[in-house]
């Protein structure tokens, strides 16, 4: 088909088809080389063959010819216009199809080279396969039959203690190995020959929690510490019925095999007891104890020496002496007869043949320490000590004393013996602090012979006189207990150290002249010094609590101090009525509530019965008081005839005479009148003289310079009226403030008084009332006194039924006097006098107070209140001394200056 015979629509879709084909055709062209051949440059036939449906769909081995579509229809005039100027391209020219080129073919048959056409001359090059994947983790090699063969690199160093990997990306990745296995237990290492190591503790459990340590042993308790297991014993815990053996014959040992517990329960038998009284011999020269279920009886006293010695002689060289304070012990002098110095001893060194047993406390263990030395001051001899520590730990089973134990010696009789050894420590002090101590215990008893008074910072020598052990049959088999009693409180900083004990003969001959002599300085033994010998018992009174010092006797107090008991008696304390004698023939004295009281009855009350001259005191200046015979009745003699209290004693009788009392002594003036002039007392300047409407002389004090009247107050009650006080009574006033007449008063017959006068008592609840005088001057720089007389039937002391005396200034308030005052005292008259020198210049009202404060023990019959009286000197008050001028009253200071007393208030 031509060209030019193709429509323009059917030559598009043509050349399309001619395309297609010619790109397929290329690849099977007879003129194109075999692969892996050289082209020689010529051109074939076939170069421009026609397309072929066989060429159209034939293998395709090539690519398409370069730009095959722009060249259609331009190789008309030859193959030359179908160069491309790619001398590594085959340039053809098919008049049907148009220009094509094909790639050179440099293919060398070989698969270790890499071929490719140089652009510059068209030559074909062949370069060596390199094999790169770009796999830093591949190593590539090629093979003539395979070509590229990729093998994994190998990364290993040859350690197995590192982890060897590789990247893709960088290649080899060498890290040291992560050797742990997250277990606390065991040690990780590496070894380079076989990797990581994990070795546990010899003879150790691991653990994760206490659970894993568990052994099904109840004698053991557990821990899980860094993954260790750690067990430790439980004290005097048991799993067979030996274990609990007590070495007590009286006891029935048995374990409790699932707690791990024992018990010792006691058994009867001979010698075996459960308290003292099953030990009463019946001997009353015995004392009989029960120490630990066994009977022990030492000898108190005796008739004769073979008394003292139960059992026969104790030794050739003891010589037993029965005395009157009893047993006494002396070591013959004869030769042979002192026994070997060395008793016991123990440095606890290897060998050392002294046994002991160690006791932890909750807080703390005893143990051997055998890495001990003198130079690191932790051992005072040898390379072995005693020590204690204390432990923040819980010690399973632990009691509440840790005791190291050394066996029962025995000392030699009569003949002395001294315990020495050497201790370090530190304690903490005070109250809660650690107690470390040492005991000894016998078949006897068991005592404190020596305690630590606080830390031991330095090796101290310890002595301990056993002569009072040594001495006495009964305690001559002892066994020494260091003890520690941990503090209170949780803290794990003390300790003890004890090494060199020993027990040591001192043949004493036991002879003596005073007690002194005996004197072995220990709380658990009494001694006496008896017929020149000395005889040692059982201190009675050793104690280690107060509790143990109870004699059942309310009257002591008993405390023990330095481990005997001190019993202290209470100030009048009684069990019964013959305690409370007082040899005073006017009391009735009993005992009641566990105190003495000293009663006196009505028909002895002085002046009807008298003990002392003092008990006849009856306050009056007019009278000679005496008792002239003891347990009868006061006498009485008046000093003289106008001698006076009281205006009331110088009474005369004549209605017209003004009797007065000033100065214990009497005066009498008239005092009836019919005019001025019958009054004239002589005294124009200080008294106006008046004669009054009822016949009367009145006498009004002038106030005129030099003119003093000393009486300021004066009220005695016997009028009936409360002589100008005003009385405040609380509601209801059924106990009140009232006067009175006929009842108790301290002169005449009239009184003030509190109380209810239907019942005879102020029981009516918490009542209160006042008394109060006008306002008076109090006269400056001179000496002023209030005096009054009270009788109180109330509760004496002055928290309740209150008695206060108080001066009002203005808004201001001074209790001046309470029943503190000196010589108070109840149901007796009794006259008090109140200095009120440092109110001088103050106008001033007194007031009286009464007060129950509450409605109990209000049963007396209340409080009577008489003679009031307020006087003043009329003459300056001088002083050398601020002593002298002292008013008793702690509301002021007082001074002396310029020679006159002044005062100020605070």
């Amino acid at each position: 088909m031509a060209w030019t015979s193709c429509i323009p629509d059917c030559r598009i879709t043509l050349v399309v088809g001619m395309v297609l084909a010619l790109g397929m055709a290329s690849c099977s062209d007879k003129s194109v080389s075999a692969p892996g051949k050289k082209d020689d440059g010529g051109a074939t036939a076939d170069a421009v063959d026609a397309v072929t449906t066989e060429d159209a769909v034939g293998p395709l081995d090539v690519g398409p010819p370069k730009d095959v579509f722009q060249r259609v229809g331009k190789c008309t005039a030859g193959p030359e216009a179908c160069d491309d100027d790619n001398p590594c391209t085959i340039d053809g020219c098919d008049p049907n199809v148009g220009c094509s080129s094909t790639p050179r073919d440099c293919s060398d048959s070989d698969p270790c080279t890499l071929d490719t056409c140089n652009l510059a001359n068209g030559d074909c090059q062949h370069l060596e396969e390199k094999c790169d994947d770009g796999n830093q983790c591949t190593e590539g090699k090629c093979l003539p039959d395979e070509g590229c063969v990729f093998d994994g690199k190998d990364c290993s160093d040859g350690d197995a203690c590192t982890s060897d990997g590789c990247s893709p990306q960088t290649g080899c990745v060498i890290k040291p190995l992560d050797c742990d296995d997250g277990e606390d237990c065991t040690q990780d290492s590496c070894d380079k020959a076989i990797g990581c190591v994990h070795d546990k503790p010899i003879g150790a459990k691991c653990c994760n929690l206490v659970g894993d340590c568990e052994d099904d042993n109840v004698c053991t308790v557990h821990a899980c510490t860094s993954g260790i297991c750690v067990t430790a014993p439980v004290f005097n815990c048991c799993q067979t019925d030996k274990d609990c053996d007590d070495g007590d014959s009286c006891t029935l040992d048995n374990c409790d095999k699932s707690a791990g517990a024992c018990a010792n329960i006691f058994k009867s038998g001979p010698g075996c007891c459960l308290n003292d009284s099953d030990c009463n011999d019946n001997d009353n020269c015995t004392l009989d104890r029960c120490i630990k279920s066994a009977c022990g009886h030492e000898t108190t006293c005796c008739k004769q020496a073979s008394d003292c010695q139960p059992g026969g002689a104790v030794g050739l060289c003891d010589d037993a002496t029965c005395t009157a304070a009893g047993c006494g012990f002396s070591h013959k002098s004869a030769s042979g007869c002192c026994p070997d110095k060395l008793v016991a001893k123990t440095g606890f060194e290897a060998g050392d043949a002294w046994p002991n047993k160690l006791i932890p406390s909750t807080k703390g263990i005893w143990k051997i320490d055998d890495q001990a030395s003198v130079a690191k001051n932790t051992a005072k001899a040898g390379t072995v000590a005693l020590i204690y520590t204390a432990t923040m730990d819980v010690i399973p089973g632990g009691q509440s004393v840790g005791r190291a134990i050394l066996d029962t010696i025995e000392l030699p009789a009569a003949a002395g013996a001294k315990l020495s050894f050497w201790v370090r420590a530190q304690l903490l002090s005070g109250s809660i602090g650690d107690v470390f101590s040492l005991r000894a215990e016998t078949a006897v008893g068991s005592w404190r012979i020596w305690t630590a008074k606080g830390s031991i910072p330095s090796w101290k020598k310890i002595e301990v006189d056993l002569s009072g052990f040594a001495a006495r049959p009964a305690t001559r088999k002892v066994r020494l207990v260091f003890e520690f009693v941990p503090t209170k409180i949780k803290i794990a900083t003390s300790w003890v150290r004890v090494d060199v004990i020993e027990v040591q003969s001192t043949c004493m001959a036991g002879s003596c002249n005073v007690d002194s002599d005996c004197d072995d300085g220990l709380a658990a033994t009494l001694e006496v010094c008896s017929e020149g010998v000395c005889v040692y018992k059982t201190q009675p009174e050793y104690c280690e609590s107060n509790g143990a010092c109870n004699d059942k006797n309310p009257c002591t107090t008993d405390t023990c101090k330095d481990l005997v008991c001190q019993h202290i008696d209470k100030p009048n304390c009684c069990t019964n009525s013959d305690q409370c004698k007082d040899e005073n023939p006017c009391t009735t004295d009993y005992c009641s509530g566990l105190t003495c009281k000293h009663i006196i009855p009505a028909s002895k009350v002085p002046p009807k019965c008298c003990h002392i001259p003092g008990d006849c005191d009856d306050g009056n200046p007019c009278t000679l008081d005496t008792c002239p015979v003891v347990g009868m009745a006061c006498a009485y003699t008046k000093t003289s005839a106008d001698c006076c209290v009281s205006d009331v004693d110088c009474d005369d009788g004549n209605k017209c005479s003004l009797d007065l009392c000033s100065k214990n002594k009497c005066s009498h003036k008239n005092q009836c009148c019919k005019t001025d002039v019958d009054c004239d007392d002589k005294d124009a300047l200080c008294t106006a003289d008046k004669c009054e409407a009822n016949g009367i002389c009145s006498w009004t004090p002038t106030g005129a310079a030099g003119c003093c009247e000393e009486s300021m107050l004066k009220i005695d009650f016997e009028d009936g009226t409360t002589g100008g006080l005003a009385l405040k009574n609380s509601a209801p006033a059924t106990s009140k403030w009232q006067p009175v007449k006929g009842k108790k008063a301290k002169t005449g017959k009239g009184s003030l008084y509190y109380g209810n006068l239907a019942k005879g008592n102020f029981d009516d609840g918490a009542t209160n009332g006042t008394v109060t005088s006008q306002p008076m001057e109090i006269a400056k720089g001179e000496k002023t006194v209030l005096a009054f007389s009270l009788y109180m039937d109330t509760e004496s002391g002055t928290t309740y039924d209150k008695f206060e005396v108080t001066l009002i200034i203005g808004a201001k308030k001074y209790v001046v006097w309470t029943k503190k005052a000196e010589g108070f005292k109840v149901k007796a008259w009794v006259d008090y006098k109140v200095d009120l020198s440092a109110f001088g210049g103050q106008k001033a009202a007194i007031e009286f107070l009464f007060n129950t404060t509450d409605g109990i023990a209000n049963n007396g019959e209340g409080v009577y209140l008489d003679d009031i009286t307020l006087n003043r000197t009329c003459e300056a008050r001088t002083c050398n001394l601020a002593t002298e001028c002292d008013d008793g009253q702690a509301v002021s200071t007082d001074l002396c200056k310029d020679g006159l007393c002044s005062y100020v208030l605070k």
